[in-house]
């Protein structure tokens, strides 16, 4: 109820001047992000930590207009064996059928990611694009 009263107005004001803007992302950080309160907020992308809270990716890109910017755990990422973040990928993938959704970490990606996972997301990204 507070954010109500004390976020969502002044969220939506900053929206509002930024509308023009050719990509607003919002990031809903932490497990407890409240994507319910925001769900409906006019953005083009939105990126939560779709593999540790709630919606899930899936139910997520439901609930919003926009596209969503999502798919690997950040810890998972992080790991020197790129072999989960693949198959999270894959899994996403099939989620949104490749359809409103970039391949994204639910968070940042730290400068001890190692590269090789990032080159291998991303060969697998390019070989789940379709055919234009």
């Amino acid at each position: 109820a507070e954010y109500q009263v004390f976020g969502r107005p002044y969220d939506l004001q900053v929206l509002s001047a930024a509308n023009d803007l050719w990509l607003n992302v919002l990031h809903l950080h932490g497990a407890h992000g409240m994507f319910h309160l925001v769900s409906d907020y006019p953005m083009h992308v939105f990126n939560w930590h779709d593999r540790e809270s709630r919606p899930g990716l899936a139910e997520g890109l439901r609930r919003i207009k926009g596209a969503a910017c999502a798919g690997v755990d950040r810890d998972v990422l992080h790991l020197d064996d790129p072999t989960l973040a693949l198959e999270q990928a894959r899994d996403a993938f099939e989620q949104t059928d490749g359809r409103r959704w970039i391949l994204g970490a639910g968070c940042v990606i730290l400068v001890t990611t190692p590269s090789g996972n990032i080159h291998k997301l991303r060969a697998l990204a390019e070989d789940l694009r379709p055919e234009a």
